[in-house]
């Protein structure tokens, strides 16, 4: 019995372990830790995949929400990248980075047009807003409105 109870208290120590390492922004550590206590251990791969993809989720909601900004969001998945190609997890990332992009831009044309609207460049303004992303709920309604 107390063997069980050890390799549990293990394989949740590792979980809380990996978790801290990638939320640190530490992909070397993680991916050690990942290669070294949970590979093989199908519990443990589920819990960690499952981990990295609500991780990923609620970092990808707190910058559209405007909670976060680019570098935080660059930071994360950079990290993830580089877990997942030491690790061999796979995420789709590719989506959220092409979101991540489109929603960068679009937020840099409204501000510029913002910029110029200000500075009375009326034209350069309206390229600026019929540059905003109709995925950028925050700016496209507004920039629509302007035009």
């Amino acid at each position: 019995m107390k063997k069980w109870i050890a390799l549990l208290t293990a394989c949740a120590g590792s979980s809380g372990k990996f978790e801290s390492y990638v939320k640190n922004g530490d992909y070397q550590k993680a991916a050690a830790l990942y290669s070294d206590k949970i590979a093989g251990n199908s519990k443990l791969e589920i819990e960690a995949e499952t981990f990295l993809t609500q991780y990923l989720q609620e970092s990808w909601d707190s910058y559209e929400s405007g909670k976060t900004d680019d570098e935080t969001l660059d930071g994360v998945l950079r990290t993830l990248e580089n877990l997942c190609s030491q690790t061999g997890i796979w995420l789709d990332l590719f989506e959220v980075e092409y979101q991540h992009e489109t929603l960068r831009a679009s937020r840099a044309s409204f501000a510029e047009a913002e910029a110029s609207m200000q500075a009375e460049d009326y034209l350069t303004a309206i390229r600026q807003y019929r540059a905003v992303s109709p995925d950028d709920e925050d700016n496209y309604a507004t920039a629509q409105n302007a035009i």
